[in-house]
């Protein structure tokens, strides 16, 4: 277990990532789960505002993105304090815990205990292959961005399944942005608090993207 020291500005702004390196002596750079968090937090927050006013009003922007960002630094608060999350700078994007067996499982107490990872083949984002307009964000923030790789499971997988078929059909540049920050951010959640209670039993922040997305894209 890692455990990270948090930031929470007084005003209560947008999440922002603590700087330099967390307890571990990981970086918290754009790989690291809380930068992950930050960077969604803003493509979000960023998308309610660049769609105003053609699907919503500014003030309703402004509900949407306080609605995301109070999830956001839920995640990050069960991220810090809960002892199922989960984060390895050994494993490929840092989690989840490539260990099976560990599923429905606390890892161990002792810090002399060993544990064996393996690293997974996984799809990076590609920003060639996408012509929307991403000018405003900085090259790191794009390491929260990710494709479907086969891997998922639950309802996870199915909005991934959703995802294919979709492709064979146009999608607007809002949707398809909306669908990747809310696939992304319910990936976070399947990596590094899946074995927290809510998630590994209800599925509760996948959900809650999935919810999201399609409350929207049909707008």
């Amino acid at each position: 277990m890692v455990i990270f020291a948090g930031l929470v500005t007084a005003e209560k702004g947008m999440f922002r990532a603590p700087k330099g390196h967390d307890d571990n002596g990981n970086k918290i750079n754009g790989k690291h789960p809380q930068r992950r968090l930050q960077a969604l937090n803003k493509f979000l927050c960023g998308w309610f505002r660049q769609n105003t006013p053609e699907l919503m009003t500014e003030a309703k922007a402004e509900r949407m993105c306080a609605r995301v960002t109070n999830q956001v630094y839920h995640y990050n608060d069960i991220f810090l304090s809960k002892e199922c999350a989960y984060f390895d700078a050994s494993v490929k994007f840092g989690g989840p815990n490539p260990d099976p067996s560990m599923r429905g499982m606390r890892q161990s107490k002792n810090p002399n205990a060993k544990s064996k990872f393996v690293q997974r083949a996984i799809e990076r984002f590609r920003r060639e292959d996408d012509d929307e307009d991403y000018s405003d964000y900085d090259d790191e923030d794009f390491e929260a961005l990710e494709e479907c790789d086969g891997t998922e499971t639950g309802a996870l997988a199915e909005f991934c399944t959703e995802e294919n078929v979709a492709r064979k059909s146009k999608l607007s540049p809002q949707q398809r942005k909306l669908k990747r920050f809310t696939k992304s951010t319910a990936k976070w959640c399947s990596r590094y608090i899946s074995e927290c209670y809510g998630q590994r039993v209800h599925e509760h922040c996948v959900n809650r993207s999935i919810k999201l997305y399609n409350l929207f894209k049909d707008n």
